[in-house]
């Protein structure tokens, strides 16, 4: 997960199917990982960065999802993939061997790309 867009960034690293675990919750738009839509109300505990990189490269952290929770963003899986807006506080989920990467870009909005590692 790297964050260089310098605005508060949220993932975690328990997401679960019960929605009473953690200390909070995460609205996923993509359940089942991927690009397809299958929303799920789930237990999360979030965690937030403003710039950095967490997860990933075998570092021992595996973040489940993202979200920005102040503002909507753009999300794609893959460098070729379609680009679509997600509402601020909707979770993108990324699997085991995925990372995002999220940057500022037109419109001065929030880009963040899903690639495999």
């Amino acid at each position: 997960m790297k964050n260089r867009t310098g605005r508060l960034m949220s993932y975690t690293t328990d997401l679960d199917a019960n929605p009473n675990h953690g200390s909070g919750y995460c609205d996923v738009w993509n359940w089942n990982g991927g690009t397809g839509s299958s929303f799920y109300h789930a237990g999360c505990s979030q965690q937030g960065m403003y710039n950095g990189t967490v997860g990933g490269n075998f570092s021992g952290t595996d973040v489940d999802a993202f979200s920005f929770n102040g503002e909507g963003y753009h999300e794609r899986f893959t460098r070729i993939g379609t680009w679509h807006w997600r509402a601020r506080g909707v979770w993108t989920k990324i699997q085991d061997p995925e990372i995002a990467d999220c940057g500022i870009g037109d419109g001065n909005e929030i880009w963040c790309t899903v690639l495999v590692q």
